[in-house]
Formats: C-alpha cells, structure tokens, sequence
C-alpha cells in the first residue's frame, strides 16, 4: 500500500476548500493509502488552525486527534523521502 506524508498545506486547504487537497483527504480518510505524520506536522496543523484560521481550539483538538487516528506517527527525521505525482495518488 502506498504511504504518504501529507504536509500542512493540504491537511488545512483540505479541510477548508475542494479541490485536490480535499481529494486526498477523502482517499486517506477512506484509507486508499497510509497517511504518515509526525509531531511537528501536528503542531503546526494545530498553529495554522487556531492563528491564521481563527479556528475554535475544541474543533481544532479534534481534528488533530482524528489525524493521529487515521495516520501512522513517525518521528520527523525521515531518511527517504519519495516524492508522488498527485495524480497517481488520486487514481490509487
């Protein structure tokens, strides 16, 4: 099964709006592929929420926590890194 980190950018822009953002979130969401994480994509999901989006910390706690449920947390120094076209991981 394909992994695949999924940066803060499209966790936030797949949350608020449609497009291919939102695309990937429903495929990890229904477990098309393996979302990998690590605190610091967390934390900073977390950060962009509540600062930039004014978002409500309850809403924003379970979002996160919705996250670690569906997602594989890995400690971010990563060694490999493989970079995958999007379409590829929308057509999985």
């Amino acid at each position: 099964m394909i992994k695949a980190v999924l940066d803060t950018n499209v966790w936030v822009s797949g949350l608020f709006w449609r497009g291919n953002p939102y695309n990937i979130l429903q495929a990890a969401f229904s477990k098309k592929f393996v979302s990998i994480t690590s605190k610091e994509i967390l934390n900073e999901v977390a950060e962009k929420l509540l600062k930039k989006f004014d978002f409500p910390e309850n809403e924003t706690k379970e979002f996160i926590e919705y996250i670690i449920l569906m997602s594989v947390l890995v400690d971010s120094k990563i060694k490999h890194l493989y970079v995958i076209n999007i379409n590829y991981l929308l057509s999985y």
